[in-house]
C-alpha cells in the first residue's frame, strides 16, 4: 500500500469516529437523573472558576482544536518538543494539542506520551498544575482541589463517554 493510500485510509477511518449521546449530553437535554450527584458537582469544578477546565477543553467535541503548553514533553531526556518542532517558534516549544474529552474514560494511557494510566493521575497530576523545567513559565498553576473534588471532576469525565458504534471494515485494494 502506498503512503497516499494509507494516509487516505486513515483520514476515512477518522472521518467515521463519532460518539453517541453520553450521561453529560442527557442531562443538558434535560434528564435531571442522567448524572449522578458527584458527577454533577465534578460538572461545577469543570466549568466553574475553581478549575477552568473549559478554557482549553470547550465546544461540544471538549476541545478547542488548538495546541498548549501545560508542561509534559520539556520534563523528558531528551525533552519532546511538540509544536516547536514544526514551527520553529518559541511559544510552542512543549505544546500539544488539546484532546478532545469525549470517550476520555475509554482511553487506555492519558497525554501524549501516555504518562498517566488513569483518569485519576491525570486530574491530580493538572491539578498540581504540572511538572515545569526550571526556567520555563507555566501556563497552568494548581489548582488546589480536594481529593474529594478531584474525585467528583473524575467523575464528571466519566459522563462524557458514551457506547461506541460498531465501525464497519473493509480490506483497500493493493
Amino acid at each position: 500500500m502506498s503512503y497516499e493510500a494509507f494516509t487516505q485510509a486513515i483520514a476515512c477511518f477518522e472521518r467515521t469516529i463519532v460518539t453517541g449521546p453520553a450521561a453529560w449530553d442527557r442531562a443538558q437535554a434535560g434528564d435531571e437523573l442522567a448524572l449522578s450527584p458527584l458527577a454533577q458537582q465534578g460538572e461545577a469544578i469543570f466549568f466553574g472558576e475553581k478549575a477552568q477546565c473549559d478554557r482549553c477543553h470547550s465546544g461540544p467535541n471538549f476541545t478547542d482544536e488548538q495546541f498548549h503548553r501545560v508542561g509534559t514533553g520539556l520534563d523528558e531526556k531528551p525533552p519532546d518538543l511538540g509544536r516547536f518542532n514544526v514551527t520553529q517558534q518559541e511559544s510552542d516549544r512543549g505544546a500539544f494539542k488539546t484532546p478532545t474529552l469525549r470517550n476520555v474514560s475509554l482511553m487506555h494511557a492519558y497525554m501524549h506520551d501516555a504518562r498517566f494510566v488513569s483518569l485519576t493521575e491525570a486530574v491530580a497530576w493538572f491539578n498540581d498544575g504540572g511538572h515545569w523545567p526550571s526556567g520555563d513559565d507555566a501556563e497552568l498553576s494548581p489548582l488546589g482541589l480536594s481529593e474529594a473534588e478531584q474525585q467528583a471532576l473524575v467523575e464528571f469525565l466519566k459522563s462524557l463517554t458514551s457506547e461506541l458504534p460498531p465501525v464497519e471494515t473493509k480490506r483497500l485494494p493493493e
